[in-house]
């Protein structure tokens, strides 16, 4: 009997109905032990807490969609990038391995954070492996029945947030300003009329090309940060694919004047003829991740299957690469 209950919660690890039902079965059993056992973990799926331990770093995960992924620590307000650490190949599998059992354990409980505002806690549900290699678990949010971010910050410990606010909506004219300075670039960059052109089409959710606006932090300004990103594929000829291959990438950050007219404030561009240097970013969310008193911007980057995690922060003449997370895929 205890076999089956411990069998009908591992399908069920978040679900209160599975815990309950295995209960009645261990105490219709006489399995008290068991019972508590499961009691016990009913009570912490109900009242999760989140809990660092002594010798836990501040660890910093970013939420994609519904899983988490180890992106930094934070000690003492500098940023370090999460590894697994070095060494041989099965020297990395038991570190992860060790990770994995420790800060995915089922249940486990984290902070949850997306756009400078705390959204409550995340559940661990379980480590999940969708490519070769890859740290990542999922989870269910806390309260049940919140609706899944699509980009966040999870942590083993308080960060400073404010309270949870409706994104402002990307305007007509924040929209126009954006795609003139993106245009600007493009022509800077001397990017042909076809590229420039698959580039700058509205986004489709179906497609990996087009350009994506996103709205970011304000901070004391009454005119949000925009981020842009784009990215294009074209490939031509059967024969010889690998010399028709072009790659297009851009990731840009614009801020506003006093009177809303916006400025370039970061660029990276990249056109290359190898598929396996094509890495797109991805916007995902902001996050005062140091604890500086300035939010940071979170992304998702992808390349030849492999994928991470990374963060861009201010400097003295506009952002940075702050830290860069492990990478997964294969």
């Amino acid at each position: 009997m205890k076999q089956l209950a411990d069998r009908v919660v591992a399908l069920g690890a978040l679900d209160e109905g599975a815990h309950e039902a295995a209960i009645r079965a261990l105490e219709m059993a006489g399995e008290r032990a068991g019972a508590a056992r499961l009691r016990q973990q009913l009570a912490d799926l109900r009242n999760p807490v989140v809990r660092r331990a002594s010798d836990e770093p501040q660890l910093i995960f970013v939420v994609d969609g519904g899983t988490i992924s180890p992106l930094a620590t934070l000690d003492h307000g500098e940023l370090m990038s999460y590894s697994t650490g070095s060494g041989d190949q099965e020297a990395m599998a038991d570190a992860a391995r060790r990770f994995s059992e420790r800060y995915f354990a089922t249940r486990r409980a984290y902070h949850l954070y997306s756009r400078g505002a705390a959204e409550g806690l995340a559940l661990v549900n379980r480590k999940e492996e969708p490519g070769c290699y890859s740290m990542m678990a999922s989870f269910a949010r806390v309260p049940k029945g919140a609706s899944t971010l699509e980009g966040g910050i999870a942590t083993n410990f308080d960060l400073k947030s404010g309270k949870p606010k409706p994104a402002p909506a990307l305007t007509g004219e924040q929209r126009r300003q954006m795609v003139d300075l993106v245009r600007s670039v493009l022509q800077s960059e001397a990017v042909g009329e076809g590229p420039m052109n698959a580039l700058l089409n509205a986004h489709d959710a179906n497609g990996p090309a087009g350009l994506i606006i996103d709205v970011g932090p304000s901070g004391d300004s009454p005119f949000p940060v925009l981020i842009a990103t784009a990215s294009f594929e074209s490939q031509s000829g059967q024969d010889e694919p690998e010399l028709s291959y072009h790659g297009y990438e851009l990731r840009m950050i614009a801020e506003a004047d006093k009177s809303g007219r916006y400025r370039l404030t970061h660029k990276e561009f990249n056109h290359t003829e190898a598929v396996q240097e094509f890495s797109p970013r991805r916007f995902l969310t902001y996050m005062d991740i140091d604890q500086d008193g300035h939010d940071d911007l979170v992304f998702s980057g992808s390349g030849y299957e492999w994928w991470w995690y990374e963060a861009l922060g201010r400097s003295a003449d506009g952002w940075k690469l702050l830290v860069q997370g492990e990478s997964s895929g294969c």
